[in-house]
């Protein structure tokens, strides 16, 4: 027990003894439990997705001469000064003083710490709310709304790109759009990606055709427009009402007016637009040709090239007494050998029940030939009473008539020559040799001059 002690010695020989006051032990009462505070916060920690570790700084009194534990085990402490914890659990701190063996005891309140662990999964969602899904071109589709959501008890909300801190967001081009949420209360965080499609471009290689005409005895033509886009729909406007017989929907329709149809080329998916026109006309029927050479000498070969427009069956007459020619698919050139004399070509050019006519004319001329007599007899009895030159193929030519005496009697020129035997006064000629000059010019290009002596008979 506590108190104060003494021990007296005697010598039993001589009787002395030592005083009682002299030799005093004091005993010390020592059983006080050390003295834990663990943290000045409170016995109570929390783990977060921010804060993954719960340190402390434990406080014990006395600090010398002790020796600690914690339980269960896996806290982690280098000395009793400190402790981290990393899982949820109550934990108890028992110290115990090696001088005095007091222990602290392990039911005390203030020697437990618990750890709760809100650590939770944290779920984010994207949904559109807005009446379209897609970007486009569309009056309502120029922005698609996106709206987050998430189970987090307070959830913060930021989209990219664009570092947007909302809970919704207006996406106003295709693309991928990333949703990060935050729970502020335990620091856990998500993200979920969500795929805006769309686009603002127009469909492309947009073409309604060429300019196309209804053939003459048809009632209907078929237009071919193309597109180079996939997933597009097709649209044809036209002049009426009734311009469209079928097909307004394809790329080919069958329509029976006159007049600019529009195709219309819409993307499906954007609702973007392109349009082209294409002009229709009525066919008609011009028959034409041209002839290479028109003139020339027998025999004469003549090249006959087409010119007609809105056919497809062209038949030939060449006016020389030959069969008509009929050709389904058009030579465009032909050629035809004339003899001597004048020839109408006639080319009927037709479709259906239209036709239409071109013609050209062909002279043919002789080659140049010249037969003079030597003797005429002018007495008026209608035989041999002209000095006429016999000629072929001739183009000009001149006769110069002269006595024996060098004087002109008689001067000609012109497509064909003769003589009566009359002077240039009237009169008639005594009989006689006289001299001519013959100078002619063919249609083959060839040039003849002769002279020489007829007789004149009276």
């Amino acid at each position: 027990a506590a108190g104060s002690y003494s021990v007296i010695v005697t010598n039993t020989v001589s009787g002395c003894a030592t005083s009682i006051t002299s030799n005093v032990v004091d005993v010390i009462l020592d059983n006080a439990v050390p003295s834990i505070t663990l943290s000045a916060a409170g016995n109570t920690g929390t783990i977060t997705c921010t804060y993954t570790l719960v340190p402390i700084t434990p406080v014990v009194t006395p600090a010398a001469n002790l020796t600690y534990t914690w339980s269960p085990s896996g806290v982690l402490s280098s000395s009793i000064n400190d402790a981290t914890f990393t899982a949820a659990g109550i934990y108890t701190l028992v110290v115990t003083n090696t001088l005095t063996g007091c222990v602290s005891s392990s039911t005390n309140t203030a020697n437990t710490y618990t750890i709760d662990d809100i650590r939770a999964a944290v779920t984010a969602t994207i949904s559109t709310t807005s009446t379209n899904v897609i970007i486009g071109c569309g009056a309502g589709n120029s922005s698609v709304t996106l709206q987050g959501g998430s189970n987090a008890t307070t959830p913060s909300y930021t989209w990219m790109p664009g570092s947007v801190n909302s809970q919704t967001f207006a996406a106003t081009a295709a693309g991928d759009y990333t949703l990060s949420v935050i729970d502020a209360v335990n620091g856990c965080s998500t993200s979920t990606v969500i795929t805006v499609n769309g686009s603002t471009a127009t469909p492309q290689g947009v073409n309604a055709g060429s300019a196309v005409s209804i053939a003459c005895g048809s009632s209907s033509v078929t237009l071919n427009g193309v597109s180079t886009s996939t997933n597009v729909n097709y649209s044809w406007s036209g002049p009426s009402a009734t311009s469209i017989l079928s097909g307004s929907n394809t790329s080919s329709p069958i329509v029976a007016e006159t007049g600019t149809y529009t195709l219309t080329v819409t993307d499906n998916l954007t609702g973007c637009q392109s349009t082209s026109t294409v002009s229709v006309a009525q066919g008609t029927i011009t028959a034409a040709f041209t002839a290479d050479p028109t003139t020339g000498v027998s025999p004469l070969t003549v090249n006959f090239t087409d010119a007609s427009a809105g056919a497809n069956t062209w038949t030939w007459n060449f006016g020389d007494g030959t069969p008509s020619v009929t050709y389904t698919a058009n030579p465009v050139s032909l050629t035809n050998v004339y003899t001597t004399g004048t020839y109408t070509v006639l080319l009927t050019a037709s479709s259906g029940p239209c036709s239409s006519t071109s013609t050209v004319v062909i002279v043919v001329e002789d080659g140049l030939t010249l037969e003079i007599p030597n003797v005429f007899t002018p007495n008026g009895d209608n035989a041999n009473d002209v000095f006429t030159i016999h000629s072929t193929g001739v183009k000009e030519i001149s006769l110069q008539i002269f006595n024996r005496w060098g004087q002109k009697l008689y001067e000609f020129a012109g497509p064909q020559a003769s003589w009566d035997g009359i002077s240039p006064s009237g009169a008639s000629v005594p009989g006689g040799t006289y001299f001519y000059f013959v100078k002619a010019t063919g249609f083959d290009g060839k040039e003849v001059e002769k002279n020489g002596t007829v007789n004149l008979f009276r």
